[in-house]
């Protein structure tokens, strides 16, 4: 184990795939806040996912390497946003 003041974030989840970072940020949430607020946090997940896919009604799917779903951009930047909030 290393120590506390070598400890990466991006050490502490498997970020290359979407449902881990879900799993993540549903862990963190559920230390917080009651079970059932989580209902909106998983629907974003969903439409984000659908979005990104182009199953999101109006929209195609993103085709763009930088700004993908599975996992760089979104998954890198999601976990690290619900530690600081």
């Amino acid at each position: 184990m290393k120590s506390d003041e070598s400890v990466q974030l991006a050490d502490l989840v498997d970020r290359s795939d979407p449902r881990n970072v879900y799993n993540e940020v549903k862990s963190i949430f559920l230390r917080h806040y009651p079970a059932k607020q989580f209902r909106g946090v998983r629907r974003a997940f969903q439409i984000t996912r659908d979005l990104f896919r182009g199953k999101y009604p109006g929209y195609r799917a993103c085709n763009t390497e930088y700004h993908n779903y599975d996992p760089v951009s979104y998954t890198h930047l999601t976990l690290p946003t619900k530690r600081i909030v």
